[in-house]
């Protein structure tokens, strides 16, 4: 079974796969803004160009980049959180309890005989 580092920030923990998707979320979306940019230059360079569908393209393209902002905030404190060392905190915590385990599991070997 494949384990992953957990990263701990103040909402629980994060894998390292769930940071690598929100940087590839926040790559999509900044690309989107640039089509949505290049729709309204578009626009604009139409004679009569729709006042209504700039307003919507543009108030799409603010929550766009709002969104942006707050997952980038996002991955701002979880590289944060990493340089504090809560990082390796988690992961030696996993580490504790696997050996723990595997402790307990030799002990009950020897106990009954089949070591």
């Amino acid at each position: 079974m494949k384990h992953q580092l957990q990263i701990g920030t103040e909402s629980g923990m994060v894998s390292r796969e769930a940071v690598k998707q929100i940087r590839i979320l926040i790559t999509d979306l900044a690309r989107t803004v640039q089509i949505l940019d290049a729709d309204m230059a578009a626009e604009r360079m139409r004679p009569h160009s729709d006042q209504s569908f700039m307003e919507m393209l543009d108030i799409r393209r603010n929550n766009l980049q709002v969104t942006i902002a707050s997952l980038e905030d996002r991955l701002e404190s979880i590289e944060n959180m990493r340089s504090r060392g809560y990082g390796g905190q988690a992961h030696s915590a996993l580490a504790r309890s696997r050996a723990g385990s595997h402790r307990s599991a030799g002990s009950s070997i020897v106990a009954h005989g089949h070591f």
